[in-house]
């Protein structure tokens, strides 16, 4: 803690890339709220793309710590700055989640496959920005969290940069599983495809999800054995691959455990 604190005060050239650096070590152990903090301490200096980035990572730590109303505050800021606006009332979220989601089925999930290099940092920040939004409030706001998802996926295929795509699919890929209680021939198609970008865009964070979404699809199903391996791939690539902990983490833990549970594997919970 004491090194914390001087790392927070100490004035340097280097000061806010410290303290990303920091935060993204709290956000990996579980510390949202001071993580969030510390995102929100590297926002003085930096530039002004930088600055909305940092706040959307303070914002949706702050949301996944259980600090729901100052997380939607903050998003709230976060997505007027990249010229989102969030859903006041109840009614304008199913309205927009019905407006995307019939864009969606119209357009389909084609795309012009755009190396991420060649995309300007606004339009991917605007991606990010909703994503992270639906991460946060998912747990606590299925409607608006279905909406941002929506927004990011539709954002992501504008933009055909194949590692996020690959990630919505993923997710798009467990809301079929979710909603109709069996693996289409769809959902297959559809991690297969998720599979495939994720490989192509060489991003150890798709591949990561990519496998939770698998393990996903067989942890709704009962599967638990294969999720678990799923489930394991995933953990093991966050775990080795990626600097900084997805949301997708700690769900990915606690449905590991309630899987060997189900199985009655104790030892290993």
């Amino acid at each position: 803690l004491g090194a914390r604190r001087r790392l927070l005060v100490l004035d340097d050239d280097d000061l806010e890339g410290r303290r990303v650096k920091l935060a993204r070590a709290l956000a990996n152990a579980g510390r949202g709220e001071e993580a969030g903090e510390t995102f929100l301490l590297a926002v003085s200096g930096a530039s002004a793309a930088d600055a909305i980035d940092l706040r959307r990572r303070a914002a949706e730590q702050f949301l996944l710590s259980g600090h729901v109303a100052r997380g939607i505050e903050s998003f709230r800021e976060v997505l007027a700055s990249v010229g989102i606006r969030y859903p006041n009332h109840l009614f304008q979220a199913i309205l927009t989640l019905l407006w995307v989601r019939i864009v969606l089925v119209v357009r389909g999930l084609r795309f012009d496959e755009t190396d991420e290099s060649m995309i300007a940092p606004a339009a991917r920040l605007r991606v990010d920005t909703c994503h992270s939004a639906a991460l946060g409030l998912a747990p606590t706001d299925t409607i608006r969290g279905l909406v941002f998802y929506a927004r990011s996926m539709l954002l992501s295929l504008e933009l055909g940069e194949p590692g996020r795509i690959a990630c919505h699919l993923g997710v798009e890929a467990i809301n079929l599983v979710a909603n109709s209680g069996k693996k289409s021939a769809r959902t297959y198609q559809m991690l297969q495809k998720a599979k495939d970008l994720a490989e192509r865009a060489k991003s150890s964070h798709a591949r990561g999800v990519v496998a939770y979404a698998e393990g996903m699809g067989h942890y709704l199903m009962g599967q638990w054995s294969e999720a678990v391996d799923a489930f394991l791939r995933a953990d093991e690539i966050f775990r080795d691959e990626c600097a900084e902990m997805p949301a997708e983490f700690r769900t990915l833990q606690a449905c590991g455990v309630h899987c060997y549970w189900e199985m009655g594997e104790w030892q290993k919970l």
